[in-house]
Protein backbone atom coordinates (compact mmCIF):
# COMPACT_ATOMS: atom_id res chain seq x y z
CA UNK A 1 0.00 0.00 0.00
CA UNK A 2 1.08 3.37 -0.13
CA UNK A 3 0.63 5.68 1.86
CA UNK A 4 1.00 9.89 1.00
CA UNK A 5 0.22 12.81 3.17
CA UNK A 6 -0.25 15.95 0.84
CA UNK A 7 2.73 15.95 -0.96
CA UNK A 8 5.14 13.42 1.12
CA UNK A 9 4.93 9.84 0.23
CA UNK A 10 5.03 7.97 3.60
CA UNK A 11 5.11 4.19 2.26
CA UNK A 12 5.78 4.12 -1.31
CA UNK A 13 4.35 0.63 -1.98
CA UNK A 14 5.71 -2.23 -2.87
CA UNK A 15 9.36 -2.68 -1.02
CA UNK A 16 8.53 -0.11 0.75
CA UNK A 17 4.65 -1.26 2.24
CA UNK A 18 3.63 -0.58 5.50
CA UNK A 19 4.09 -3.14 8.24
CA UNK A 20 1.71 -3.42 10.90
CA UNK A 21 -0.58 -1.84 9.72
CA UNK A 22 -3.99 -1.32 12.10
CA UNK A 23 -6.91 0.77 11.77
CA UNK A 24 -8.67 1.94 14.53
CA UNK A 25 -12.35 3.77 14.87
CA UNK A 26 -13.59 5.02 17.79
CA UNK A 27 -16.58 7.09 18.68
CA UNK A 28 -17.67 9.75 20.95
CA UNK A 29 -19.25 8.04 23.95
CA UNK A 30 -21.14 10.01 26.66
CA UNK A 31 -21.96 8.20 29.96
CA UNK A 32 -25.12 9.67 31.73
CA UNK A 33 -25.62 9.42 35.75
CA UNK A 34 -28.55 9.73 37.03
CA UNK A 35 -28.86 10.99 40.50
CA UNK A 36 -28.35 7.94 42.97
CA UNK A 37 -28.50 5.69 39.69
CA UNK A 38 -26.88 2.46 40.18
CA UNK A 39 -25.33 2.38 36.31
CA UNK A 40 -24.59 5.02 33.98
CA UNK A 41 -26.18 4.68 30.17
CA UNK A 42 -23.72 5.11 27.61
CA UNK A 43 -24.98 7.02 24.82
CA UNK A 44 -23.45 7.06 21.06
CA UNK A 45 -22.80 10.81 20.24
CA UNK A 46 -21.51 9.59 16.54
CA UNK A 47 -18.19 11.36 15.39
CA UNK A 48 -16.64 8.70 14.35
CA UNK A 49 -12.61 9.14 13.98
CA UNK A 50 -10.28 6.96 12.55
CA UNK A 51 -6.30 6.04 13.32
CA UNK A 52 -4.18 4.77 11.46
CA UNK A 53 -1.16 2.80 12.92
CA UNK A 54 1.52 1.67 11.06
CA UNK A 55 5.65 1.16 10.54
CA UNK A 56 8.02 0.57 7.63
CA UNK A 57 11.60 -0.32 7.54
CA UNK A 58 14.07 1.66 5.28
CA UNK A 59 17.48 0.72 4.36
CA UNK A 60 20.20 3.37 3.15
CA UNK A 61 23.39 3.08 1.66
CA UNK A 62 25.29 4.39 4.88
CA UNK A 63 24.76 4.96 8.66
CA UNK A 64 25.76 8.72 7.84
CA UNK A 65 22.54 8.53 5.38
CA UNK A 66 20.58 6.91 8.00
CA UNK A 67 21.31 9.52 10.54
CA UNK A 68 20.52 12.11 8.48
CA UNK A 69 17.07 10.42 8.18
CA UNK A 70 16.69 9.90 11.18
CA UNK A 71 17.07 13.81 12.10
CA UNK A 72 15.86 15.61 8.68
CA UNK A 73 12.47 13.36 8.13
CA UNK A 74 10.24 14.24 11.26
CA UNK A 75 10.93 17.97 9.58
CA UNK A 76 9.52 16.89 6.36
CA UNK A 77 6.79 15.31 7.21
CA UNK A 78 3.17 17.84 7.48
CA UNK A 79 1.56 17.54 10.29
CA UNK A 80 -2.03 17.96 8.50
CA UNK A 81 -3.37 17.50 5.49
CA UNK A 82 -5.26 15.00 3.47
CA UNK A 83 -4.13 11.32 3.80
CA UNK A 84 -4.31 8.67 0.33
CA UNK A 85 -4.23 5.70 0.58
CA UNK A 86 -3.62 3.54 -2.86
CA UNK A 87 -3.74 -0.41 -2.79
CA UNK A 88 -1.71 -2.50 -4.74
CA UNK A 89 -2.93 -5.17 -7.49
CA UNK A 90 -4.10 -4.32 -11.11
CA UNK A 91 -6.52 -2.06 -10.24
CA UNK A 92 -5.44 -0.28 -7.28
CA UNK A 93 -8.41 1.20 -5.23
CA UNK A 94 -7.58 4.92 -3.59
CA UNK A 95 -9.04 6.04 -0.34
CA UNK A 96 -8.92 9.54 1.68
CA UNK A 97 -8.73 10.42 5.12
CA UNK A 98 -9.55 14.02 4.71
CA UNK A 99 -7.92 16.70 7.16
CA UNK A 100 -5.60 14.22 9.33
CA UNK A 101 -3.13 14.90 11.62
CA UNK A 102 0.07 12.83 11.80
CA UNK A 103 -0.22 12.78 15.74
CA UNK A 104 2.77 10.19 17.01
CA UNK A 105 5.73 9.98 15.13
CA UNK A 106 8.61 7.62 15.57
CA UNK A 107 12.29 6.50 14.51
CA UNK A 108 14.52 3.78 15.71
CA UNK A 109 17.79 3.04 13.60
CA UNK A 110 19.95 0.05 13.36
CA UNK A 111 23.01 -0.18 11.53
CA UNK A 112 22.46 1.43 8.18
CA UNK A 113 18.12 0.72 8.68
CA UNK A 114 15.42 2.78 10.08
CA UNK A 115 12.15 2.02 11.69
CA UNK A 116 9.79 4.62 11.12
CA UNK A 117 6.29 4.22 12.99
CA UNK A 118 3.35 6.75 12.30
CA UNK A 119 -0.08 7.15 14.01
CA UNK A 120 -2.37 9.06 11.51
CA UNK A 121 -5.76 10.39 12.79
CA UNK A 122 -8.87 12.02 10.67
CA UNK A 123 -12.57 11.40 10.37
CA UNK A 124 -14.59 9.34 7.51
CA UNK A 125 -12.10 7.66 5.01
CA UNK A 126 -13.77 8.11 1.58
CA UNK A 127 -13.09 7.19 -2.06
CA UNK A 128 -13.17 11.25 -2.66
CA UNK A 129 -10.28 13.63 -1.45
Amino acid sequence: MKIEIGAVTLCAGGLDSPEDLTREAADTIQVIAGLRAVWGQAVNRGNRVHTLRFQLTKSYDTAQLAEVALLDHPGDVPTTGNVKLTSEGTSPTVRYIRNATVHAFAARQIGVSILWQYSITGGEISATA
